[in-house]
Formats: structure tokens, sequence, C-alpha cells
């Protein structure tokens, strides 16, 4: 069995150095960096604005259909359109 000593951080300055009693625990922790280092450079999402938006009238079905049927509940089908091309 590893010595307790061995399973604290090392510390250098103000600097941690981890260390771990097994080395699947290290290898959980690299793949864990390493899936983030490749989230990270992923390009930034885009956030779309249109100009036909008539955010009144959207705010009105949205008020009406929590009034009728409570917050949480979804608009029927048949009230559903499939969303506008952008031309």
């Amino acid at each position: 069995m590893v010595e307790e000593a061995f399973s604290r951080p090392l510390q250098v300055d103000q600097e941690g150095i981890p260390a771990y009693t097994f080395p699947e625990a290290a290898a959980r922790v690299l793949s864990k960096v390493a899936d983030y280092a490749a989230w990270r450079t992923q390009p930034l999402g885009m956030f779309l604005e249109f100009d036909d938006i008539d955010a009144r009238a959207a705010r009105d079905i949205c008020r009406k259909a929590i009034e009728q049927r409570g917050a949480g509940g979804g608009l029927p089908d048949r009230r559903c359109t499939p969303p506008r091309r952008a031309s």
C-alpha cells in the first residue's frame, strides 16, 4: 500500500502538483483536461438576429398559453408552425 504522504499534492512555492495513489485516477484527470482543451478550441457560438420578429406578439402568445395551461405546458401541434427559412 502506498503511504499517505505520497497521495497529497506536492507544494512548490505557490503551485501544487497533484499526486495520485493509482494511475487510473491520473488518467481520468488527463482525459478531462484533454476534453476541456478540445472544447476550448471550438469556435464561439453565434447569436442570430432577425429583423422581422414581433417580440410583443410572441410574448402575448406565451402569456396566453401559460394562462390556459399553466407553466410548463406546451402548445398543441396544430398551433405550431415550421420555422421560416431565411431569404
